[in-house]
C-alpha cells in the first residue's frame, strides 16, 4: 500500500502533525508513505525520523515569486506545478490523506486522482465536508471559532487516525539540570518581553544554582537576543540540533512556538506562556508534561491574523515573571503537572463527541456539585433554545406573508443571539450555528430561514445528548464512601438517624 501525506502549513503545525504521522505508521507498519511539505521546511526531515518513507517538496516561495516578478516567463509557475502533480500521479497511491485545510492543498490533491480523506476539490467544487468532525474541524480552526478539542484531537477524528501520544511516564532521570529558554515568537502578539525573560533567568540563577540555563536562538534570531543577553547564554542551532538540546534538558520556557511542539514530542516537559493569539485549548503543547502560563488579560486570546488591537500590549504585561517562575518552580520539583480539563468541561467534551462521532454519550465519574452545576447550566441552555425556537416560528409566519425580508421579523432573534454572546456562558458552542446564521450573508429568504432550521436541529440534538450524558453520570459521592468501607460499621443509633431524616414530610409534597 502507498499512502500520501500533505502538509502545506506552517513548521508548528507539520510537528504537532507527528502524533498523526505515528499513527498512520501504527495502523500501516508495512505501508510505503510519503509526505508533501513546504520546501522551506526541508530541514524538518530529521524529525520525522521513520514515520517517512520519501519527501516530495513543493516549492510555494519560488512559485509565488514565477507569478509577480517580471524576470519569469508566465507560465513558469504553471508548468512548474504541472509537473509535480504529474510526479505524483505516477506515484499510484493508494490513499491520500489531506492535513492541510486549504484551498490550495485542496485544489492539489484533487488533481492528483487518488482515494483522498480530508478536503478536496473534485467535480467543480470542493469536497470532503461530509462528516460532521470534519465539518467542525473546517468551523472552528480555519478561524478564531473557540474549540473544546486540541487540534490534533480534531484532525485526527476527522481524518479517522488514531493519534499515538507521547508517553505517561516521564524520563526524569535521563534528563540535565539544562533548562532552555525560547523567548521569540513567530508573532509579536505572541511575544513576552526580552527584559522579562532576562529577570526570570536571573530569579532562576540565584534559586538554582547548580542548572545551567541557555537561550535557544536561531541565526536569524541573534542580533535580537544579544541586546538582553551574553553571546555565552545563547545556543544557536537549527532545527535538529535544538531537538538534541531539547531531549537532553530538563525544562523548556517558550512562548506558542513551533519549538514547543518540538519539546513534546521530544518528551522535555515545558512551561509555555499563552499570550497573544495563542489558543490554549486548541493549540496547547500536545504533552502530559506541560504547565501554562495564561496571562489574566481580558482580549486574550485575539485574531490570529490581525495586530493586537490594543494600545499596548496589555497580555504580555499584566502576565508577571513571578508567575512564570512559580510555573518553573512547580515543574521542576516534579509537583504534579496541570489537568487540562475540570470535570465540568469534560462533560462537555463527552457531548460533542458523542455528537460528532454520532454515537452514545460515554458514562462519566464526576462530583455531585459538578452535575449540580452542569443541570442548572442545562436549564439555562434548554431556556434560550425555546426563546429562539418561539421568535423563529413567529418570523416564518411573517416570512410567508412578505416577499421582503424586513429587520423586524428577527429582531426576537437578534435580541437572543446578543444575550448568548453577552452572557459569556456558551463557550462550547451550542449555539455557534444559530449565531452564524444570522451573520453570515445569503441569497434569498428560503436559505436564510432554512440555515437558521438547520441550527436549530443541531443545537436540540446537542442539547438533548447532553441530557443525556448528564443522567449517565456516576456520581463521586460520600454514598459510595459508605459503601466502600461497608455500611456496617456505622452505630446502630447512627443508623436509626439516618433513617429518620429519609423519612417524608408531607408539607413539603408540593416542594
Amino acid at each position: 500500500m502507498k499512502i500520501l501525506a500533505v502538509s502545506l502549513l506552517r513548521l508548528g503545525d507539520l510537528i504537532q502533525q507527528i502524533p498523526l504521522l505515528k499513527g498512520l505508521r501504527a495502523d500501516y507498519p508495512e505501508a510505503e508513505i510519503h509526505i508533501l511539505i513546504n520546501k522551506q521546511f526541508f530541514q524538518s526531515r530529521v524529525l520525522l525520523g521513520n514515520l517517512v518513507d520519501k519527501f516530495h517538496f513543493f516549492d510555494r516561495e519560488e512559485l509565488q515569486k514565477g507569478l509577480g516578478e517580471a524576470s519569469y516567463n508566465i507560465f513558469w509557475s504553471y508548468t512548474e506545478v504541472e509537473k509535480q502533480i504529474a510526479e505524483l500521479k505516477a506515484q499510484s497511491y493508494d490513499q491520500i490523506y489531506n492535513l492541510t485545510h486549504t484551498r490550495l492543498s485542496a485544489y492539489l490533491v484533487g488533481l492528483i486522482k487518488a482515494p483522498v480523506r480530508g478536503l478536496r476539490y473534485d467535480q467543480g467544487r470542493f469536497q470532503g465536508l461530509e462528516s460532521r468532525w470534519m465539518r467542525y474541524f473546517n468551523e472552528r480552526f480555519s478561524g478564531t471559532g473557540q474549540s473544546i478539542f486540541h487540534y490534533v484531537e480534531a484532525l485526527g477524528s476527522a481524518l479517522d487516525i488514531a493519534r499515538v501520544q507521547p508517553a505517561a511516564v516521564f524520563p526524569w532521570a535521563k534528563k540535565e539540570k539544562l533548562i532552555l529558554m525560547q523567548c521569540l515568537t513567530s508573532d509579536i502578539k505572541k511575544n513576552w518581553s526580552l527584559a522579562k525573560f532576562q529577570q526570570l533567568k536571573k530569579n532562576l540563577n540565584e534559586s538554582l544554582g547548580d542548572y545551567r540555563i541557555k537561550i535557544l536562538s536561531a541565526d536569524f534570531e541573534r542580533e535580537s537576543l544579544l541586546q538582553v543577553f551574553s553571546a555565552e547564554d545563547l545556543i544557536v542551532c537549527d532545527l535538529s540540533e535544538a531537538q538534541e538540546h531539547l531531549k537532553r534538558a530538563c525544562l523548556l520556557i517558550t512562548g506558542d512556538t513551533s519549538i514547543k511542539h518540538l519539546a513534546a514530542q521530544v518528551g522535555t516537559p515545558l512551561v509555555e506562556l499563552v499570550l497573544g493569539s495563542s489558543d490554549f485549548y486548541k493549540t496547547r503543547a500536545f504533552t502530559p508534561f506541560a504547565w501554562a502560563v495564561r496571562t489574566p488579560a481580558a482580549c486574550a486570546p485575539c485574531a490570529h491574523s490581525s495586530k493586537c488591537p490594543k494600545s499596548s500590549h496589555v497580555c504580555a504585561e499584566e502576565l508577571t515573571v513571578e508567575a512564570a517562575f512559580t510555573a518553573v518552580w512547580n515543574a521542576l520539583s516534579q509537583a504534579p503537572f496541570p489537568v487540562v480539563y475540570s470535570e465540568s468541561q469534560e462533560l462537555e467534551r463527552a457531548v460533542w463527541s458523542a455528537y460528532l462521532g454520532q454515537n452514545s454519550p460515554a458514562t462519566l465519574n464526576i462530583s455531585g456539585e459538578t452535575k449540580t452545576l452542569a443541570l442548572q447550566k442545562q436549564v439555562v441552555l434548554d431556556g434560550m433554545l425555546e426563546r429562539i425556537q418561539k421568535g423563529f416560528q413567529e418570523s416564518s409566519g411573517k416570512m410567508a406573508s412578505e416577499k421582503k425580508l424586513e429587520i423586524q421579523e428577527i429582531e426576537n432573534l437578534i435580541v437572543c443571539a446578543q444575550d448568548i454572546l453577552k452572557g459569556g456562558w456558551d463557550r462550547e458552542g451550542y449555539f455557534i450555528k444559530f449565531i452564524e446564521a444570522l451573520t453570515v450573508p445569503f441569497q434569498n429568504r428560503n436559505e436564510f430561514f432554512q440555515r437558521l432550521q438547520n441550527s436549530l436541529t443541531e443545537t436540540s440534538e446537542l442539547l438533548s445528548l447532553r441530557k443525556d450524558t448528564i443522567h449517565r453520570v456516576t456520581e463521586k459521592s460520600q454514598e459510595g464512601l459508605y459503601n466502600a468501607k461497608g455500611i456496617e460499621q456505622l452505630s446502630n443509633d447512627r443508623t436509626s438517624k439516618v433513617g429518620a431524616s429519609s423519612t417524608r414530610n408531607t408539607q413539603d409534597a408540593d416542594l
